[in-house]
């Protein structure tokens, strides 16, 4: 984050780097746990597999919304 927060010289565009950073590194665990934790679902009760699939779909798209619009800087 230190590295991210110099490579620009304003300040204010160095706070939003730091803050997308962030906010993209925790959408990315986010992510990965839930991905786990559809994998495990999804082993133990196949009968709601498609419901899963459906939904992680969902959250994917959402996630990666959310990373995108965050990286929009004017």
């Amino acid at each position: 984050m230190k590295k991210l927060s110099q490579s620009v010289a304003d300040e204010k565009k160095s706070g939003q780097l730091v803050k997308a950073g962030k906010l993209c590194g925790s959408v990315s665990m986010g992510i990965g746990a839930f991905t786990v934790f559809c994998g495990i679902i999804a082993k133990c009760f196949p009968s709601v597999f498609p419901f899963f699939a459906l939904l992680y779909v969902i959250i994917l798209i959402i996630s990666f919304s959310l990373i995108i619009f965050s990286l929009k800087m004017k």
